[in-house]
């Protein structure tokens, strides 16, 4: 009689899986990203006073203010066209949507051009944290997951904290880092979406509105849409609520960005601004944007590879995980990072030049990318995280010495600056 008992006592003392382990790893992501964002916030104090009368920056500067005392969304009456191509910037409508004037709005106001750097930095920030949401989002997704101090873990939320483009970018008061920040949150709320059957509508929704945001910064946000659009093909079963989720992230880019390209067609029977690629007069006045025009299809590739090494790694880590069925998450995340990389350079190719700014709606990819990639095989224990924190030490010293040099607007690989100023 009394053995039936022990065995009762033996089956109570197993342990019982409950979800507390589960919030135990969610709030471990959320130190991570906590301590990740204090570190990116550090490495910029360098620039708080740095001046902001480049080019770019007077031209949204006076664009903002002119719009705030006439209600026209011109540069048209301003004192920067006098130092700037007519025919790029002489029009009845700025060619991008008004989302960064509207956010500029206060600063200008408050002519305050030192408080407005929080834009740029809240876009970097931004970008921290929705990493780390999808990086916790596919750890717990997994059966043995990793925890949130692991090195897996650790390398591509700090790998972005310390991204040496969005680390650059931070000195200026340019819309870029807000598009790495938008897009990454959409991608993140779309993580969510499909791995939840809690809030899935609002969730959707929400990403939608995240990628509208992204839009009416700059139209090429909308490359995220791709994984947004790919994750809810691949990962939503019911063909209905496949549609339903498609619906609901499309519904906010219409409604906000929809008006916009309707008042900007009116205007020029066009939705693509042909005349922002430097023209003649640009580049006769300006050898920084003739040299951006005259780089070569794979400059970004190249300048990539040189500036975070990480790109490398991730190609490295494609060819030995080639045997296995790519993830939902590798393919969404993935094409991601392909197609922005093609898209741009063929805007770049034809005409608009490459400048590495220009690829912020993309790198925010590469790091998640990194996460789901470091999974081990059976029987295998992996190297790549080591491999990849190196990586991102080199990149995070070449963004902390582009961030406090002015030898030039735009990156420069360590490996670059050292021959310049050897040279």
């Amino acid at each position: 009689m009394t053995r039936p008992k022990k065995r009762a006592a033996k089956e109570e003392a197993v342990p019982v899986p409950n979800d507390e382990a589960p919030h135990s790893r969610s709030r471990g992501f959320a130190t991570v990203a906590a301590i990740a964002i204090l570190l990116s916030l550090a490495v910029k104090l360098a620039v708080l006073n740095f001046p902001h009368d480049e080019v770019d920056e007077e031209i949204y500067w006076q664009l903002t203010s002119g719009w705030l005392k006439t209600g026209h969304y011109t540069l048209r009456g301003t004192e920067v066209l006098k130092s700037v191509s007519p025919g790029i910037y002489d029009h009845p409508l700025f060619h991008h949507p008004p989302l960064f004037s509207v956010l500029l709005a206060p600063f200008v106001k408050a002519e305050d051009r030192r408080a407005a750097a929080a834009l740029p930095w809240a876009g970097h920030l931004l970008a921290i944290g929705a990493v780390a949401w999808i990086v916790r989002r596919v750890a717990l997704a997994r059966s043995t997951p990793p925890t949130p101090f692991s090195l897996a873990a650790i390398v591509p939320i700090f790998g972005i904290a310390l991204d040496p483009i969005l680390v650059f970018l931070s000195r200026r008061l340019w819309m870029d880092s807000l598009l790495a920040g938008f897009a990454a949150l959409a991608v993140a709320l779309a993580f969510e979406a499909v791995s939840s059957e809690r809030r899935r509508s609002a969730l959707f929704a929400f990403s939608g509105l995240a990628l509208a945001a992204g839009a009416l910064l700059k139209l090429v946000a909308l490359l995220a849409l791709l994984p947004v659009a790919l994750l809810i093909i691949l990962r939503v079963e019911e063909r209905k609520e496949r549609l339903r989720a498609l619906a609901l992230v499309a519904a906010p880019i219409a409604l906000l960005v929809g008006p916009w390209l309707v008042v900007f067609f009116r205007e020029y029977g066009t939705i693509y601004p042909s005349w922002i690629a430097p023209d003649a007069d640009s580049l006769a006045r300006f050898p920084f944007v003739r040299a951006t025009v005259e780089r070569p299809f794979f400059y970004y590739l190249k300048e990539l590879a040189l500036a975070q090494p990480l790109v490398l790694v991730l190609a490295a880590l494609l060819v030995t995980r080639a045997r296995r069925a790519p993830r939902p998450e590798t393919l969404a995340l993935g094409g991601w990072a392909a197609l922005s990389l093609a898209a741009l350079s063929v805007l770049g190719a034809t005409g608009t030049g490459f400048q590495m700014r220009y690829l912020c709606p993309m790198l925010p990819a590469l790091y998640a990318l990194l996460f789901v990639l470091f999974e081990p095989g059976e029987g295998e224990t992996s190297t790549w995280p080591l491999i990849a924190l190196a990586a991102v030490v080199y990149a995070g010293i070449g963004g902390a010495v582009n961030l406090t040099s002015l030898i030039s607007d735009d990156f420069v690989s360590l490996i670059e600056l050292a021959g310049r100023l050897k040279g």
